[in-house]
């Protein structure tokens, strides 16, 4: 059974919060509760962008989130053998990187998110 865990980055403030709390639809759009406090209004984050646990960890046991940004290490030398990649939960479960490559011979390593660390992404074909 998946544990249903949440990040989310706040667009207006350009903040992350995790965990999150609670998550409703209010008027068309999605709202969250950061604090946990009773959906108090001024406690509720409406512009907003939920990112779904992978239930993996990286090396440093750092949770994995979709919008997470990685390396693909190999695990004994420490090398990089694929450089920033961006998680997306469907692919990343289901496709190519859980599949073929987590192995005992490959790790992760996170080393940021689209989200805080776009810079990261700069020049790159994601």
């Amino acid at each position: 059974m998946r544990e249903n865990k949440f990040r989310a980055w706040d667009k207006k403030e350009k903040k992350m919060y995790l965990p999150v709390w609670s998550i409703f639809y209010y008027d068309d759009s999605i709202g969250i509760d950061v604090f946990g406090l009773g959906r108090k209004e001024e406690d509720l984050i409406f512009d907003c962008v939920l990112m779904q646990y992978t239930e993996l960890k990286d090396k440093n046991g750092n949770e994995i989130y979709e919008g997470d940004i990685f390396n693909l290490l190999q695990s004994e030398t420490g090398e990089i053998l694929c450089p920033k990649n961006v998680v997306e939960l469907a692919d990343f479960l289901g496709g190519h990187y859980y599949k073929t490559r987590m192995g005992g011979s490959t790790v992760y390593e996170i080393i940021g998110n689209i989200y805080e660390n776009p810079e990261l992404m700069k020049g790159e074909d994601k």
